[in-house]
């Protein structure tokens, strides 16, 4: 048997983080005060996720530190320009829309605005596409083009607090323009 089936009165409580501590710097042993850090709240909306990719979604984007992930991320502001950093050394730079490679460094500013973030596999076909086509930097600035109209969908649905699935479908449909695989009308 694996998994005992008696309840553990000692499990999701929170942690014991002591309010005072050694200071390890300083040669006396002084303690100081430590004060319990709180998450930073970095936005407020909603996180969907499909076969392949995902949408985070939401408006009040914050700040998130240096950071990367296997995953391609389509950064497109619905209301307001966003800020990105490539790499430790690299400048901010403003943007509307923008592409960041894959294992890339990069660190995020929403600047307190509503932003849809699109995580995309890279070994998928949409991912694939969207690396052949940006093949230069690990931050790239995107022009939305025909994705400006999934775009303007996606941001009237997420105001309009669409269903999961409707969301969804335009995020992919946004995925799809910008890789060049929609399908023609």
């Amino acid at each position: 048997r694996i998994l005992g089936s008696a309840r553990r009165a000692d499990l999701n409580k929170e942690a014991d983080f002591p309010e005072r501590r050694e200071d390890p710097m300083r040669a006396n042993g002084q303690t100081v005060t430590a004060r319990r850090e709180r998450s930073r709240i970095a936005g407020v909306g909603r996180v969907l996720g499909w076969n392949g990719g995902s949408l985070w979604i939401g408006r009040s984007a914050g700040h998130s530190a240096m950071h990367s992930h296997h995953a391609i991320q389509l950064s497109i502001a619905l209301a307001g320009p966003f800020e990105l950093k490539a790499g430790r050394t690299g400048a901010w730079s403003r943007h509307t829309a923008a592409l960041v490679r894959p294992d890339a460094q990069h660190e995020f500013n929403g600047c307190d605005t509503t932003i849809a973030q699109v995580f995309v596999e890279p070994e998928t076909s949409y991912g694939r596409a969207l690396l052949a086509m940006h093949p230069d930097g690990d931050v790239v600035p995107l022009a939305l083009g025909d994705a400006q109209r999934c775009v303007n969908v996606l941001a009237r649905q997420f105001e309009a607090r669409a269903s999961n699935a409707a969301l969804v479908t335009s995020a992919q449909a946004c995925v799809a323009t910008l890789a060049g695989l929609a399908p023609r009308a």
